[in-house]
């Protein structure tokens, strides 16, 4: 069986592919939609993309897991293609200072794409323990100060969520 690495899934990514797949969010915030999408554009016409999974799964290497700290910073994107740019990242966590394994976060992104000059706004979730975590489009826009705002609009949503439980466990 073919061994698949980073070095060979970025020669083989389809960037066109890619922000056809990242342009449609699912509006869930769950799963690594964003790993998904990328391993799903790096098909080729010798391995599609269900044989491209089926080898990612049994190999020894997790490329997803060794990948993680470009989800939470956001620089997977410019990680993986030129074509994007950081413009801003917000970390929000709630405050369970009693028991850390217990702590959510948020790392929200604006990310800009010069090939389809679109604004995405991305988020990785971490819950609990890396196993709940996830990694997704939120939205797209055209219009960068719209970007700026729908992100603005979503971290108070989260910072409020954070506070309602804060309040509700007496902290």
């Amino acid at each position: 069986m073919k061994k698949i690495d980073i070095t060979y899934l970025k020669k083989n990514f389809d960037l066109k592919k890619f922000l056809k797949l990242i342009g449609k969010p699912s509006g869930i915030e769950e799963n690594f939609e964003i790993y998904h999408d990328f391993i799903n554009s790096c098909e080729t016409k010798e391995i599609r993309s269900h044989q491209l999974w089926d080898i990612l799964d049994n190999q020894e290497k997790s490329i997803m897991w060794s990948l993680a700290n470009k989800f939470t910073d956001g620089k997977f994107f410019p990680f993986i293609s030129k074509n994007f740019k950081i413009l801003d990242v917000t970390y929000i966590s709630d405050v369970d200072e009693l028991d850390p394994s217990l702590r959510e976060y948020y790392s929200v992104q604006l990310i800009s794409s010069k090939i389809n000059e679109k604004y995405y706004i991305a988020s990785y979730h971490g819950m609990h323990s890396t196993i709940n975590d996830s990694y997704n489009i939120i939205k797209s826009f055209k219009n960068k100060q719209k970007a700026y705002d729908f992100m603005d609009v979503y971290i108070l949503r989260k910072e409020d969520k954070f506070e309602k439980r804060a309040k509700e466990l007496g902290k």
